[in-house]
């Protein structure tokens, strides 16, 4: 049976019309990446370059096979920041039918990017062909390359498209800021995942700190809120300075772990991919998972 039939079957268990464990048994051999998606309850609060700096450090010092997916579909920058032009994008997998060995492009030490695109209607528009396709062909992708890890860089905010991405993934990272409005919106993104998914492990990178203390001290204020009203615990990944280097590598359009490594944020960039990379997930999801609930939170099984 193809890959293509198992997910047919998958859908078909969505409707009722299969039995659970004859779609299981299907995808029993399929391989394991870590999808990760990483957002924010506010734009400017550089969830993008955390992202990119994170992938290429994890494919570098780490040896992992990395895919970017770039879900913002109201901004998307990814290819931006890396100074990449790309022919297609996400969107020409739906509007002309590229495949996505066709769109996607290969960033610095093998990082593989998925382009997004600017102003792309809400995904909850598209047929269900167009959403079977796309999770056909990701997974298709995914166990050709391997893949250890898939980023996804969603945009900020809480539209339908932010929280379907968060909610199918196996885990997220939240990014914020010492501002009291950055923590705000941190904790509605962390409120509204609890709603769906108790158990979803929810990480916190703490960006612009001064210091290490203060990074702890914005932390353990989300923390303690989280617990007190949705007892949820949270896990500190590490944090981020603000460095005057940033702006230039993105001006240069070049990575800042690539155009300043020595730099305090590179090195805590580091620390972040061996953070995450030593915490592996014994319940991590396969694919399977993945789709199983891309089924549910896409809308497959409605008509």
């Amino acid at each position: 049976m193809d890959q293509a039939e198992g997910l047919r079957l998958l859908v078909k268990q969505f409707r009722g019309e299969v039995q659970p464990e004859i779609v299981f048994k299907q995808h029993d051999a399929l391989s394991s990446s870590r999808i990760i998606a990483v957002t924010s309850g506010k734009g400017g609060v550089g969830k993008t370059n955390l992202t990119l700096n994170l992938a290429i450090s994890l494919a570098r010092d780490h040896g992992k096979r990395v895919l970017v997916l770039d879900a913002d579909f109201g901004t998307a920058n990814v290819d931006i920041v890396l100074g990449m032009f790309p022919r297609y994008n996400i969107s020409h997998l739906f509007l002309e039918n590229r495949s996505l060995e066709e769109i996607i492009l290969v960033g610095p030490h093998d990082v593989k990017i998925l382009p997004g695109v600017s102003g792309m209607a809400n995904l909850t528009s598209l047929t269900e062909g167009q959403k079977m396709r796309f999770f056909d062909e990701l997974e298709q992708y995914q166990a050709k390359y391997a893949l250890d890890y898939i980023l996804i860089d969603t945009g900020a905010g809480l539209s339908s498209n932010v929280t379907n991405f968060l909610l199918a993934s196996d885990e997220i990272i939240v990014v914020v800021t010492p501002e009291p409005t950055s923590l705000s919106d941190a904790y509605a993104i962390i409120k509204v995942m609890n709603q769906f998914n108790p158990d979803l492990k929810t990480n916190i990178v703490v960006n612009m700190a001064v210091s290490e203390e203060s990074a702890k001290r914005v932390f353990n204020t989300l923390e303690s809120v989280s617990d007190k009203f949705l007892n949820k615990t949270l896990n500190y990944l590490g944090f981020m300075r603000f460095d005057k280097h940033l702006p230039t590598a993105v001006r240069q359009q070049k990575p800042l772990v690539l155009s300043y490594p020595n730099s305090d944020v590179s090195i805590e960039i580091l620390r972040l991919a061996h953070s995450l990379d030593s915490k592996i997930d014994p319940q991590q999801k396969t694919m399977r998972n993945f789709f199983e609930l891309a089924t549910k939170y896409f809308g497959w099984n409605h008509d």
